[in-house]
């Protein structure tokens, strides 16, 4: 049940029970006020006849009478029309003014009747007053405005008369009375909160009673209504159901079931051997314990028959017949058992369906791939034999015919190994950063006809030997630069690889043992859509139509690769913008290789000074990057006119030493590398820096060509642009 102590609705109509039940006290106590008030006014005048003017004392005591009839009357007009809650505070006001009135008759006695030559008569006075004070706050402190109010006005101006006087004894009876009004105002007020804490705590457990009673009439309304089986449980036996439970058994009606002992409703052992009452108990004890608990049950239908059912055990959140109860819900798990087995053997025919197709696909695309590999061989053959160009044309259409076959047939293989589990890395120790290169000058083979730069940056590779499967991290890398090949039209395509090992502050939970592989695939192609990238992993799936017809593909490439990622205890994911390009992460495990050494050059290059030209900011990065982790200085330029400034500036800086090498990009704007290598060249200033063409190459009269230019080395790749990190150390001393 919800708190509703503390709802303000709740809270005011407590407030007016309290007030009301003050009010009522008020009233209650008055025929014994009027008792005292009588008695205190006649003991008064008979005391005071002797020395004070008896007319004065006859015309008090009428005025006193006069308002305790009207009180009497007051309170029997109270009592006759007993007023309800929302008329009560005109009550209360009422009581309060003959609460002042009163107080007023009193305190005027303190100064009419006040006898300024007789202590004994004035100390007579004071008891009588004080008396009258002291009794009231029994009669009075229900409310404390009235108790307070009269206490000021019956001994306040009776203390001033006393200080009036100004005699020793006077004012040491003025100094008592002002201490008695403290101590019985602190009483009275003590008194007073109290008397209202015991009201609110009564109306207060009145509500609650009163709620609790609402809330058990509602939650036994619902419990009967149900159309779910319910059951109440104390700590001994059931104590209702309802018809949906008495039903669920095969019993006409809820009470012919309760009246059917514990005994009848369950077989005497459970499923797994238990006995029931031995087992129930212990089911029961835990929900006590826990408040909730949840089991299946065998129970026993009225014709005998046997019945599973899921228990749920909850403790009620009310109190029922003043008991803490638990709260039963059965549900029939019938057909919800019988439905798991079916569809368990649905998932097991569909799984065995899955691996006879996988090995089907597997032993077929095995079986085909053995003569596509005859075809493509007889296809080589007969290139080099004589053919006219029409002959030559069809040999080239079949080449790439059976190759894209070829592709597919190993991508069919691939997939099908990886669905029937039987797909196993070959783990052995290589060298990471030669596999990397190999690859990157392979994939070049593809950019010769495109304005595309492919860069690799294995600048944070320091080990050369790992452990892993160096033929699946390429097919993962082919499969992910191809694509960025595919799509890409111009820009450049830049892979960065990092190796990680547990050393590093941002893979701690990485084992002594493991290194992580992280690898980054970024091209400047035609992107992906954003509703595109959630499917892009699935099998047989491309972004549109559209791609197939264009580009080729079977849509297992992504899919396969993220397998592959996988197996290796790997991720992957995809961020693309649709025009500007995307970017391809995945992560996987490599071992630690015994046979590892930090990379470092062969040479020491600290001293060296180095010039980088080259219109591609990546490109001139990433080799900077290496060439100063070694050691050497490094400035760059963005052009070959910038180039030659920096030489010029370069040259006149007497505390700066020459450049020892120039790398020069042979594919630049306005000024390519040739022209810029003849100004170099031309010049003898110039003439102890030595020249790097960093170029496509494709036979040895291009070397000739490059050599006769007075190049000293060039990058010997074929591809448009390749910065592959070589150890330079080696370039410098030749």
């Amino acid at each position: 049940m919800a708190d509703i102590s503390s709802h303000p609705d709740w809270v005011k109509n407590i407030e007016v029970q309290v007030r009301t039940k003050q009010v009522r006290m008020l009233y209650a106590g008055m025929p014994i006020s009027f008792l005292a008030t009588l008695l205190a006014a006649g003991l008064l005048i008979v005391g005071l006849w002797p020395v004070i003017d008896h007319s004065i004392l006859i015309i008090w005591g009428a005025c006193l009478g006069f308002i305790t009839v009207l009180r009497i009357g007051l309170t029997y007009s109270f009592y006759l029309k007993s007023p309800q809650s929302h008329e009560i505070e005109i009550w209360a006001n009422r009581f309060f003014l003959g609460t002042v009135s009163a107080g007023i008759v009193w305190g005027a006695s303190g100064i009419l009747l006040f006898p300024t030559d007789n202590l004994s008569h004035q100390v007579f006075l004071a008891i009588i007053l004080v008396g009258i004070s002291a009794g009231a706050v029994s009669t009075l402190s229900a409310i404390w405005k009235n108790v307070s109010t009269f206490l000021l006005l019956t001994l306040l101006p009776l203390d001033l008369s006393f200080f009036l006087i100004g005699n020793r004894l006077e004012l040491l009876i003025w100094f008592a009375i002002i201490v008695f009004i403290g101590i019985v105002l602190g009483s009275a007020r003590r008194l007073y909160q109290m008397n209202r804490q015991n009201i609110w705590l009564r109306e207060e457990s009145k509500k609650l009673e009163e709620e609790q009673q609402k809330s058990e009439r509602r939650f036994l309304e619902l419990f009967h209504s149900s159309y779910d089986a319910m059951l109440l449980i104390d700590e001994e036996k059931f104590i209702d159901c309802n018809q949906a439970a008495a039903r669920m058994l095969g019993y006409s009606d809820h009470k012919q079931m309760l009246q059917t002992h514990l005994s009848k409703l369950s077989p005497e052992t459970q499923p797994d051997n238990q006995n029931s009452t031995i087992k129930f108990d212990e089911m029961l004890t835990l929900t006590l314990k826990e408040g909730v608990n949840r089991f299946e049950w065998m129970h026993l239908k009225k014709n005998g028959e046997c019945i599973l059912l899921e228990v749920s055990l909850a403790m009620t959140p009310i109190l029922i017949h003043g008991k803490t109860i638990v709260h039963c819900i059965w549900r029939d798990l019938t057909q919800i058992k019988r439905a798991e087995t079916e569809l368990l053997q649905a998932k097991e025919e569909a799984e065995a369906a899955t691996q006879a197709k996988s090995e089907f696909l597997a032993s077929m695309s095995h079986e085909i791939r053995t003569p596509m590999n005859g075809v493509l061989g007889m296809l080589d053959l007969l290139t080099g034999t004589e053919l006219d160009k029409e002959q030559q044309h069809q040999v080239d259409l079949a080449q790439s015919s059976a190759s894209a076959l070829l592709m597919l047939i190993n991508d069919i293989l691939d997939f099908s190994k990886i669905e029937a589990g039987k797909l196993e890395l070959d783990i052995l120790d290589f060298n990471l950063r030669d596999m990397l290169g190999d690859f990157v000058e392979a994939m070049a083979y593809q950019l010769h006809e495109k304005n595309v730069e492919i860069i690799l940056d294995i600048i944070n590779i320091e080990q050369s030997m790992v452990r892993g499967d160096p033929g699946r991290i390429r097919q993962i890398l082919t499969n992910l630069v191809g694509n960025a090949i595919k799509f890409t039209e111009q820009g450049e395509i830049t892979v960065f690889v990092e190796l990680l090992s547990s050393s590093s502050t941002q893979k701690k939970l990485l084992s002594s043992n493991n290194l992580q592989l992280n690898c980054k695939v970024i091209d400047s192609g035609v992107g992906i859509p954003k509703d595109k990238l959630n499917q892009l992993f699935d099998s047989f799936t491309q972004v549109d139509a559209s791609t197939t017809r264009k580009y080729g593909g079977s849509g297992l490439g992504l899919a396969i690769v993220k397998k592959l990622i996988e197996l290796q205890n790997g991720q992957i994911h995809v961020s693309s913008q649709e025009g500007q390009g995307s970017c391809f992460e995945f992560s996987l495990l490599l071992e630690k290789s015994k046979y590892s050494q930090s990379v470092q050059p062969e040479s020491d290059i600290s001293q060296l000074n180095l010039l980088i030209v080259d219109d591609n900011s990546i490109n001139r990065q990433v080799l900077k990057k290496q060439l100063e982790y070694w050691g050497a200085s490094v400035v760059e330029s963005e052009s070959a006119e910038l180039a030659l400034k920096t030489c010029n500036s370069r040259m006149n800086q007497a505390d700066k030493p020459f450049f020892d090498m120039a790398f020069i990009d042979m594919q630049m704007p306005e000024m390519d590398g040739i022209e810029l290598g003849k100004l170099l060249n031309s010049d003898s200033r110039f003439s102890e820096m030595k020249l790097v063409m960093m170029t496509h190459v494709d036979n040895h009269d291009d070397r000739h060509f490059f050599r006769s230019w007075v190049f000293a080395l060039f990058f010997l790749n074929q591809q448009p642009l390749l910065i592959y990190l070589m150890p330079y150390s080696k370039l410098m001393h030749q």
